[in-house]
């Protein structure tokens, strides 16, 4: 009994200590990168913005107003109070227009695209009170 104690103890610490230099090695981001899984499956562009591909887009607003979000993957970046803008877009961006304040209905053109942006989207949406998808977008 008392060498299975000591065997299970021994067990204990080499696994925690394991964890601890584990998470230690993780910090490092040339580390991360080689023995992590994940973070290779992710993308190589997660960590570091300044290297990721990205295209623009121009929309033109018919009827500038306060309380109008534009969000990009659900997060607002912009209100929509001017009659145009540019907006720059990365891999995979999912944009909508959150219209829920907007006291008129609102009718949003997508005018320019780069050339280097595929995927989905509405060239003319209009938003009436509520939030409505603009377009997903990948850069080629």
């Amino acid at each position: 009994m008392l060498k299975i104690k000591k065997w299970f103890m021994c067990t204990l610490l080499m696994s925690i200590l394991c964890l601890v230099v584990g998470q230690i090695l993780l910090l490092n981001e040339s580390i991360k990168s080689k023995i992590s899984s994940v973070y290779r499956m992710e993308s190589k562009y997660v960590y570091s913005e300044q290297q990721m591909p990205k295209g623009s887009i121009e929309i033109e607003i018919s009827q500038p107003e306060k309380g109008v979000y534009l969000l990009q993957n659900g997060e607002p970046i912009a209100e929509l109070n001017q009659k145009n803008f540019n907006i720059d877009v990365f891999d995979n961006t999912v944009f909508e227009i959150d219209g829920r304040n907007c006291k008129h209905n609102i009718l949003v053109n997508i005018r320019t695209i780069s050339e280097n942006i595929d995927g989905y989207y509405e060239k003319e949406i209009v938003v009436e009170k509520n939030i409505v998808i603009l377009g997903r977008f990948f850069i080629k």
